[in-house]
């Protein structure tokens, strides 16, 4: 009688596991279809605070805190005011850090931090650059040493050295092989379908566009 009660508490545990995890993923695929439709700026806050909740509810997961982070960075994307867009990077910051406490190590959001460092010095080069920069390479380069064929921190890298060669007046072709080799990333990566980060394909394209007559010359 003793081991039928613990083999049905095994079961009856497993089931509840197995509930939870299937509600967790409904909920976050749910939330991240809204993230990637939103077009409005008065959406991202809301769908922000629902990966929040899911957060608070899973304490164990970081990719509701990653996608709250990526909300925030959407919304400062379409914005036209320098300082709320500033105000919104701070937000996306604020919940990066609490995906990396539960994932330090994680390829992903180190390379959403270092995205948004990318961001921050858009806003104001001539100041920020030289403090931001070396923080958004490291981010990039630490993100690549984890997951070498993580696409979106070899795209990142490609955008941010792209950005200071136009800046600097020096040849694009390294910044542009980057960002062509994460275009054969993304054709490859198997998150398409789960709940796993695959953005960023549409603008690797953009830059492919960019790139072009560089590859084309060289050819």
């Amino acid at each position: 009688m003793k081991y039928t009660l613990i083999i049905l508490g095994i079961i009856l545990s497993t089931n509840v596991i197995a509930g939870n995890n299937k509600a967790f993923k409904k909920a976050m695929t749910t939330n991240i279809t809204a993230l990637n439709t939103a077009k409005e700026l008065a959406e991202f806050d809301p769908i922000a605070n629902k990966f929040i909740r899911i957060g608070e509810a899973e304490k164990d997961q970081w990719l509701p805190f990653y996608y709250a982070s990526l909300a925030y960075v959407w919304k400062g994307f379409r914005m036209k005011d320098a300082s709320e867009k500033d105000g919104n990077l701070t937000v996306a910051l604020k919940y990066i850090e609490k995906a990396k406490v539960l994932e330090e190590n994680n390829a992903e959001v180190i390379a959403l931090e270092g995205f948004i460092y990318m961001m921050q010095i858009s806003i104001d080069p001539g100041s920020r650059g030289q403090s931001i920069t070396p923080k958004a390479f490291g981010n990039f380069n630490r993100a690549l040493a984890i997951q070498p064929a993580n696409p979106r921190a070899l795209l990142f890298k490609g955008q941010m050295q792209y950005g200071m060669s136009q800046f600097f007046g020096s040849g694009t072709e390294e910044a542009c092989a980057m960002i062509i080799k994460s275009v054969e990333l993304f054709e490859n990566d198997g998150n398409k379908d789960s709940i796993m980060p695959s953005w960023g394909r549409y603008s690797a394209d953009d830059y492919i566009e960019i790139c072009k007559p560089k590859t084309n010359t060289e050819e």
